[in-house]
């Protein structure tokens, strides 16, 4: 599990996902999550050739969280919402404040036309499939961002690695099952998406 040994982000994740999305819509995705949570974003990217060749697919993910309250129910923080705070904020450049748990429009469509890095990852087996299931990394990334490391900018794709494997040291991801794939020494490239890309599926993951 975790990079390359010896090697450097620019290597690979088994079992680890980055594609370079464009999003065409967004909207509230609160109404039917499994887990209620105050602000929830479905972000739906440019449609995808289907890997059976039957016709094309609009890949979407959802980004949700909690904002932080005080003992009133007001909101003092982004908490575990902070995922969409980078959405409308970094990446849209909304810049506004939020005081409510109903996001303005005008931040959803800050992010319309925006192109980002998307991350995935092995969560395990589908009980429908039998095959690989793939979860979202709720962080996503600009073309390029600023690296605390290096202190200069980089490839948007490189810093969501980067992120996506500090979440693995810490402990905070838990349900990454890179053994669930086939034993075949397949890997995944950072670099260009891979040739079975899970966003073309067309399967709930």
């Amino acid at each position: 599990m975790g990079l390359k040994p010896g090697g450097t982000p620019k290597d690979y994740i088994r079992g680890v996902f980055i594609n370079r999305k464009k999003i065409v819509s967004v909207g509230d995705a609160r109404e039917g999550l499994q887990f209620p949570s105050d602000v929830a974003m479905k972000l739906t990217f440019e449609p995808v050739q289907k890997k059976d060749g039957s016709g094309e697919f609009s890949p979407s993910m959802i980004v949700y969280g909690d904002f932080e309250k005080d003992a009133r129910g007001l909101i003092t923080g982004w908490g575990s919402a902070f995922k969409i705070d980078r959405l409308i904020n970094h990446i849209g450049g909304y810049n506004q404040e939020i005081d409510s748990i109903e996001i303005p429009v005008e931040a959803y469509i800050c992010l319309e036309g925006k192109e980002i890095f998307v991350l995935q990852f092995v969560g395990g087996i589908s009980e429908k499939t039998g095959k690989p299931q793939y979860k979202d990394y709720q962080i996503v990334a600009n073309l390029e961002e600023y690296s605390g490391k290096t202190k200069t900018m980089v490839p948007g794709d490189e810093w969501l690695l980067e992120s996506f494997q500090g979440q693995l040291d810490r402990g905070k991801i838990k349900n990454f099952h890179p053994e669930c794939l086939p034993d075949n020494g397949a890997t995944a490239s950072v670099a260009a998406a891979p040739t079975d890309d899970p966003f073309a599926s067309g399967d709930d993951i």
